[in-house]
């Protein structure tokens, strides 16, 4: 929404813009210049300055994101029928000491990394002169056990990070990083933000329709083909069976209309168990591909 309110911004250089109920989203809204932010509440009296009211959750068209996550920009800007901002061409800097952030974790097991694979990156990025930073989701339930999978680096330059306190300090965070190595999460997302060059790595939702037009992040696609299913196939969380089973169609071999509905209670085991030692299936490809993704990331250095 913020890359739309920019666009919406370049079309409409003299309008008064505020946003109201953003909440935690505040810090992503007060990148745009001169926009009024509400995060909770308005009065009558600051709500009369205002001569159009439109509320952006009930745009037509949206698509269910809990089974095939959309580009909001790009729907919002059709909707209003405005130009998308232009891009700056994607370019990496490489330089001795430059700044390369990690965030392996998702809100969904089906979408956060492997550990083998993260410390794999982790060790060609470190040959590279490069100051890294792990930055994990400590509210995720599953943290300190993926934190625990994931072990100790035996060097100064790779630290790891439970997470940061506010979205705020995440995004100055991410607005001072050369190169970023990402899950299909919303720190990939606030990537576009800065067009930060990285690389994107996605299981089960699709690169093309969540990185849209932004080209900052190379992405590459897990390739799993099961009896199922494949890679991707739309789904952002796990589901669960009528008789309670929690999963997707690849770990648990069943037709995705055998997946009706989002699980109605926690399982911390399996979820420990699907970010650590049983990942879903085209999670666990990504495993299996960890060569020729190295590969594929290195291109950028080797490039430079």
């Amino acid at each position: 929404m913020t890359l739309f309110l920019r666009a919406f911004r370049l079309r409409y250089p003299d309008a008064k813009l505020g946003v109201l109920n953003s909440a935690a989203a505040s810090d992503i809204f007060a990148l745009i210049p001169d926009l009024v932010i509400f995060q909770l509440f308005i009065s009558a009296r600051d709500l009369a300055q205002f001569d159009q009211v439109i509320d952006l959750s009930e745009m037509e068209g949206w698509k269910d994101i809990a089974t095939m996550p959309v580009n909001p920009e790009e729907s919002l800007c059709e909707a209003f029928d405005i130009a998308l901002a232009p891009l700056p061409a994607r370019k990496v800097l490489v330089r001795s000491e430059m700044q390369i952030g990690i965030v392996p974790m998702a809100s969904s097991p089906l979408r956060t990394l492997p550990t083998d694979l993260v410390r794999d990156l982790t060790s060609y990025l470190q040959t590279q002169n490069a100051r890294i930073t792990i930055v994990l989701n400590a509210y995720q339930g599953v943290m300190k056990a993926y934190k625990a999978a994931l072990g100790q680096f035996e060097t100064n330059n790779i630290r790891i990070i439970d997470g940061f306190k506010t979205i705020g300090d995440l995004v100055q965070f991410m607005s001072q990083q050369d190169y970023m190595v990402v899950a299909d999460s919303g720190p990939a997302h606030i990537t576009k933000l800065f067009q930060t060059p990285g690389l994107g790595i996605y299981s089960s939702a699709s690169a093309q329709v969540l990185q849209g037009r932004h080209q900052n992040l190379r992405n590459w696609q897990s390739r799993f083909i099961g009896p199922h299913c494949q890679a991707p196939c739309g789904l952002a969380k796990v589901r669960a069976t009528t008789d309670g089973r929690i999963g997707c169609m690849g770990s648990l071999n069943l037709a995705s209309g055998e997946l009706s509905q989002l699980p109605q209670k926690s399982d911390p085991a399996l979820a420990i168990a699907m970010v650590t030692s049983a990942p879903v299936p085209c999670v666990a490809e990504l495993s299996q591909d960890m060569q020729e993704i190295r590969n594929f990331l290195a291109e950028d250095f080797l490039a430079n």
